[in-house]
């Protein structure tokens, strides 16, 4: 799909194109909002929630975006000869060719390149908190948080992982670390990783689904979804809910792969300049005291929306800091200097739903 592929952190975005509104239709995804988070991930690296139904278009997606990377030594060798070198237009040949991304993401690639793409983890929800975060008796061996650093960990079926499992994601994803203690040693890994999750809204997938009968009983989807606890959901900075196809996809005006492109480089472009004399090159790696009370603050009447919900009870100061995050990268998507109301307004939406 025209999602973006794995590429060194410090490197501009890639974009594969074609396919993005195709899924968007396959899905009834409204264009513009699936656009957005895109955009949203790929500037701040966001932590994702996906629900529901979002398992299988990640599955999907996803298989794709690792197993599209396999080497075809002969593929270029064979579309190279195709071009008749003595036609004049052979270079238009040879720009079109290098510009494939078959080509460019199979044919060409070498081992080595492989090494240097973002790491990609997704243990099965049976895994335990030892294979998560590392253990070992003797020797300290990495977990899968560990493998996954400066890539993605993607936990499929999150709601089938035990609590203790999931809940033992909590440090390292404020600390960007995880440190393991034993009897005989203490071993510190890095572990900064984009967290994706996806689960269904119940054990059997069907509940709020429109002509599906739902056979849990209460109790059943409320121990499913306590798996997921509220601190754990507190550190998750996007949640969305997706529902199954119901109707015929309506044609809207669609953003090109390319303009979405340019629109994420430059967001992160200003991201970098204004966090310049910093030591932060992204939104998300911004901690929420600079946040608050830094130089760049917002004034009290753009957090209005935010106090009142932290006044509430319905947002912690931690989610406070996470939608002040978002709010920033809506605002450098929208190319304005801060955020404004409305950037805190949509970004509160996007964190579970809340509104001021």
């Amino acid at each position: 799909y025209d999602l973006p592929i794995p590429r060194p952190p410090a490197d501009e975005l890639l974009v594969i194109p074609a396919n993005l509104d195709e899924f968007g239709e396959e899905w009834s995804l409204p264009p513009d909002d699936l656009r957005l988070w895109i955009c949203l991930q790929e500037v701040t690296v966001h932590t994702v929630l996906g629900v529901p139904h979002v398992r299988a278009r990640l599955d999907d997606y996803l298989e794709r975006y690792v197993t599209g990377f396999e080497p075809d030594a002969s593929g270029l060798e064979d579309r190279l000869g195709s071009i008749e070198i003595s036609d004049p237009s052979s270079m238009n040949g040879l720009q079109s060719l290098f510009g494939d991304p078959e080509v460019l993401l199979g044919a060409i690639q070498a081992p080595a390149q492989r090494d240097l793409l973002p790491p990609f983890e997704a243990p099965h929800h049976s895994a335990s908190a030892a294979a998560l975060v590392g253990g070992g008796s003797r020797v300290p061996r990495p977990g899968a948080i560990v493998r996954a650093s400066e890539g993605v960990l993607f936990l499929d079926e999150a709601a089938e992982f035990a609590t203790n499992v999931l809940d033992a994601l909590r440090q390292p994803l404020e600390s960007g670390s995880i440190t393991v203690h034993r009897a005989g040693y203490t071993a510190s890994f890095p572990a900064r990783f984009q967290l994706v999750l996806a689960t269904n809204p119940c054990p059997c997938g069907n509940r709020g689904l429109r002509d599906a009968v739902c056979e849990c009983p209460p109790q059943a989807v409320r121990r499913y979804r306590n798996r997921l606890s509220g601190p754990l959901l507190d550190r998750v900075d996007i949640e969305l809910t997706l529902l199954r196809v119901g109707r015929v996809p309506e044609e809207r005006g669609r953003m090109s792969s390319q303009e979405g492109a340019a629109l994420v480089r430059g967001a992160r472009e200003r991201a970098m300049r204004r966090l310049a004399d910093t030591p932060w090159r992204r939104n998300v790696d911004v901690p929420g005291t600079w946040l608050r009370s830094g130089p760049g603050a917002l004034p009290p009447a753009a957090r209005a929306p935010l106090d009142r919900a932290l006044a509430r009870g319905t947002l912690t100061l931690r989610g406070y800091d996470r939608v002040l995050r978002i709010a920033w990268t809506l605002a450098d998507l929208d190319g304005v200097p801060m955020p404004t109301p409305d950037h805190i307004g949509r970004a509160l939406f996007l964190k579970r739903g809340t509104v001021s």
